[in-house]
């Protein structure tokens, strides 16, 4: 039996895509962010709950777009990380996911692989705006447009679909118009080689920034799960951490776990609780949830009197360990669930 588990509420993700949606326009599509495990919350379970608001769902790896289809996802998957051997490559073709090229060396491979295979595979292209991470420069563009249509002569192979970017500092408004405005010019040489392409550049935060943000689509990741960067929306923490109980105590000398004990543990001789949870269930070490000291490989202390067996809520709010730990919350939820058993509730 599992003794540390997390209660995901997929109502609450479903709610939080809802009112994310509310303020897009009718004709902007919804892309739902699914990748690392829908961050930490389960895959097909979150996938699954919006299949009636998402129009696109964007994951990291070609496995993880399997796992949807093999759910019984059937709207497109965007693979976001680029593919660069066959066997991912046949298996993207063989369940209809659509990848991401960044890169003149991520083509050569979808050039070699289509001329071997005489396999169509469906594209968006990935352009650095700012962030320096993945993707084509600007000045890139129009050489890349070129290639891929001699390319394509006589049969079209590679399928574009779409363009993106990423803002990589979405608090500063002034700095995303900057990167707005590459996209555009981008766009415009786009426009040129194919109709109809979907054009898209922010993320839940970017949401905030306006309209003339949200392009053809956006992608919603964080917020779905709860968490905003801005005030305007009230938003619902999805998932609540919980660990078992598994020995209480009252404190009566020497240290606490691999410490000596605090001062005033010393004077007030408080109740201790041991808790089945450590930093190899993808907690801080130095935890942030009220334990005392340190937190050992799979147990920690507590000052709390609770039973064995019961449970204590490690956390409700990821966004207030992040804040403890002086980490951010995608750290958080992510490795949250590693050791733990997810249970759903609607």
């Amino acid at each position: 039996m599992k003794n540390v588990f997390a209660i995901v509420n997929l109502h609450k993700i479903k709610l939080n895509a809802e009112r994310m949606k509310k303020m897009l326009s009718s004709t902007t599509r919804f892309c739902a962010v699914v990748k690392s495990n829908a961050y930490g919350h389960g895959l097909v379970e979150v996938a699954s709950a919006l299949s009636s608001i998402a129009d696109t769902y964007a994951v990291n790896a070609v496995e993880e777009g399997i796992k949807l289809r093999l759910g019984g996802i059937k709207q497109t998957v965007l693979v976001l990380l680029p593919c660069d051997n066959f066997i991912d490559l046949l298996r993207a073709v063989e369940y209809d996911l659509t990848l991401t090229v960044c890169s003149f060396d991520t083509l050569f491979v979808l050039k070699l692989f289509c001329k071997k295979f005489k396999k169509r595979i469906k594209i968006h292209i990935k352009l650095n705006t700012g962030m320096n991470r993945l993707g084509f420069d600007i000045f890139e563009v129009e050489k890349l447009c070129k290639e891929v249509e001699v390319f394509n002569k006589g049969y079209e192979f590679i399928k574009v679909n779409g363009v993106y970017s990423h803002l990589y500092l979405q608090t500063s408004r002034r700095l995303s118009l900057k990167q707005l405005k590459l996209f555009k010019n981008a766009r415009n040489i786009f426009d040129k080689f194919w109709d109809n392409l979907i054009y898209h550049i922010s993320s839940t935060g970017g949401v905030f920034l306006g309209k003339q943000f949200h392009c053809d689509m956006v992608r919603i990741g964080i917020g779905l799960y709860g968490y905003s960067p801005n005030k305007k929306i009230k938003l619902l923490p999805a998932m609540v951490l919980r660990a078992k109980v598994i020995q209480s105590r009252r404190y009566s000398n020497g240290g606490i776990c691999y410490a000596k004990s605090p001062l005033s543990v010393k004077i007030f001789k408080p109740c201790l609780s041991t808790l089945s949870i450590g930093y190899d269930s993808g907690v801080v070490r130095s935890g942030g949830f009220k334990n005392v000291n340190k937190l050992c490989m799979s147990l920690c202390s507590v000052k709390n009197d609770a039973k064995m067996n019961n449970h204590y809520t490690v956390f409700s709010d990821a966004n207030k360990i992040a804040k403890r730990n002086k980490t951010i919350v995608y750290e958080v939820l992510c490795n949250a669930t590693k050791r733990a058993k997810i249970k759903y509730v609607w």
